[in-house]
């Protein structure tokens, strides 16, 4: 029974670990669906033209992405700690479950934190956009992940990442 665990608990950390992998890369899953507005590597200019942002705008977007990025990336570097940790845990000789669905729960834990601070920056992004330029980004995501319908966790599912990935530009016109 044991034995039966730790392979599925194995199964479940590669398909994990290769799931990862994939949505990382750039573009994550959604590859080569240019008819959404995006961002290159975490640089919001490309918006500026379709959402016409003004300098300003442009600048305090760039600011906030930029302030939030240090956390972001503190609370990933906690992440990946902690799952090479259950690794370690779930490849002992004698795998302890307690101490492994602990860690996961650590695991959880942080995720929502960098969930909740994801949803601040997007809230904080908001602010700064216009009425209409909500509405054109919103035009602009159209359906998939973290839009209306279609493909991924829409609107009433989760908050997806917004059309630009980690930017933070999420259309919730639901203030």
């Amino acid at each position: 029974m044991l034995k039966k665990s730790v392979v599925v608990a194995l199964v479940g950390l590669l398909i994990l670990g290769l799931a990862s992998v994939a949505i990382a890369a750039p573009g994550g899953m959604w590859r080569g669906n240019s008819n959404r507005a995006s961002v290159n590597n975490g640089n919001v200019r490309p918006l500026i033209t379709q959402l016409n942002l003004s300098d300003e705008q442009y600048n305090k977007i760039q600011g906030i992405h930029n302030n939030y990025f240090e956390k972001l990336q503190s609370i990933r570097n906690d992440i990946f700690t902690k799952v090479s940790e259950i690794r370690t845990l779930i490849l002992q000789k004698n795998p302890d479950e307690k101490a492994i669905e602990a860690k996961q729960k650590e695991v959880d834990e942080i995720r929502s934190q960098m969930a909740d601070l994801k949803q601040k920056k997007s809230d904080e992004i908001n602010k700064v956009l216009t009425e209409e330029q909500l509405e054109k980004l919103n035009s602009l995501r159209g359906s998939g992940r973290g839009a209306g319908t279609g493909m991924g966790m829409g609107k009433g599912v989760g908050r997806g990442r917004g059309i630009c990935g980690n930017c933070g530009l999420n259309t919730n016109l639901n203030k």
